[in-house]
C-alpha cells in the first residue's frame, strides 16, 4: 500500500511559506478544529483541504506534495541550554516544564502519524540539542517511533552534542532501533570552541567517540565548522587530523556563514570581528 502524503512541518515554517496566514490565532484555531497541538501541524492532502481549502491550489502549498519527497521523517527538538554564536536555527531554552510539555505534545502527533499507516525509511532527530532532554523524555521520545516506525527503518540518526550525550542515553538510543548519532564537533580549537559558543572541549569529541564504539553505535558522523573568525590554517589542519584520529563513518564539513540576527553577525557588522 502507498504511504499517505504525511508529514511534520512546524507552525513557524509555515507561516514563512504562507504570508497569508501569518496570525498564529489563525493557525491555532484550524488545528484545535481538528484536535491537533499548537506545536506543529500535518500537512496531508486533506488535512491541507480541510485546513487551509483556499491555499491548495497554490503553488506554495503544492510544492510540499510528499510523493515528490523521500519516505524520510524529520523530528525537531528544538531545546539547547544555549544557543551558539552562529545559530540561526529555532531554538528555545531548556526550561523543563515546557520541554516536557512539547515531549508529550510531539509523542502524541508522533503516535497519530503512526496511526495513518506513514511509514518512512528513515528517521532524523535533530535541533537544537536532542541530546540535551532529559531521560525520561529521552527515552520516551525513542520508544514512541520506535514502537510507531521501527519495522522497516533503513537509516534512523540522532544529533548529540558532545556535552550532552553519555552511555545510558547511547545504550537507550540503541535499545529503540537508532543506528546512527551524529555529534557536532565543529572544531578541536579550543579558542574556535569559545568563540562559537560550544560547551564543550576537544578532549570531550574524543571521549564520546570511544564510548559510542564502547556500546557499539553501528554508525558515526561528526560535523566540522571551517573559516571561524581568526582561524588559521594550522587549526584546519589540526582539525582534519583529529577526524582522521576519530574516522567516523561520515563528516559534515561546513563553511562558516555569518547568518543575520546571530551573535557573530552582529559582531562582524559592528566591526569587532574580521
Amino acid at each position: 500500500a502507498q504511504s499517505p502524503e504525511y508529514f511534520i512541518m512546524p507552525k513557524h515554517y509555515f507561516r514563512e511559506f504562507h504570508p497569508d496566514y501569518t496570525n498564529p490565532d489563525v493557525i491555532d484555531e484550524r488545528m484545535e478544529e481538528l484536535g491537533f497541538s499548537s506545536w506543529s501541524a500535518f500537512m496531508t492532502t486533506s488535512m491541507q483541504k480541510r485546513l487551509f481549502p483556499d491555499l491548495v491550489n497554490q503553488p506554495t502549498m503544492s510544492s510540499f506534495k510528499i510523493e515528490s519527497l523521500s519516505p524520510g521523517l524529520y523530528v525537531h527538538v528544538p531545546f539547547c541550554r544555549s544557543r551558539c554564536t552562529y545559530c540561526d536555527f529555532h531554538v528555545e531554552s531548556l526550561r523543563l516544564p515546557i520541554v516536557r510539555e512539547y515531549s508529550r505534545a510531539l509523542i502524541r502527533e508522533i503516535e497519530l502519524a503512526g496511526e495513518s499507516g506513514f511509514t518512512p525509511s528513515t528517521i532524523f532527530i535533530g535541533g537544537g540539542t536532542p541530546s540535551a532532554l532529559e531521560e525520561q523524555c529521552w527515552d520516551d521520545l525513542l520508544a514512541a517511533l520506535a514502537r510507531n516506525f521501527g519495522g522497516a527503518l533503513q537509516e534512523w540518526t540522532v544529533e548529540a552534542n558532545p556535552e550532552s550525550i553519555d552511555e545510558w542515553k547511547l545504550e537507550v538510543a540503541l535499545s529503540h532501533g537508532v543506528d546512527r548519532i551524529s555529534t557536532g564537533a565543529q572544531t578541536f580549537d579550543e579558542k574556535g570552541l569559545s568563540l562559537l559558543g560550544r560547551r564543550h572541549d576537544a578532549s570531550r569529541v574524543l571521549e564520546v567517540h570511544r564510548m559510542m564504539a564502547s556500546v557499539g553505535v553501528p554508525r558515526t558522523s561528526l560535523d566540522l565548522i571551517v573559516g571561524w573568525p581568526g582561524q588559521e590554517l594550522d587549526s584546519v589542519r589540526s582539525d582534519l587530523a583529529a577526524v582522521e584520529e576519530i574516522d567516523p563513518d561520515h563528516v559534515s564539513l561546513y563553511h562558516l556563514s555569518y547568518e543575520q540576527g546571530t551573535w557573530l553577525h552582529t559582531m562582524r557588522s559592528r566591526g569587532a570581528i574580521d
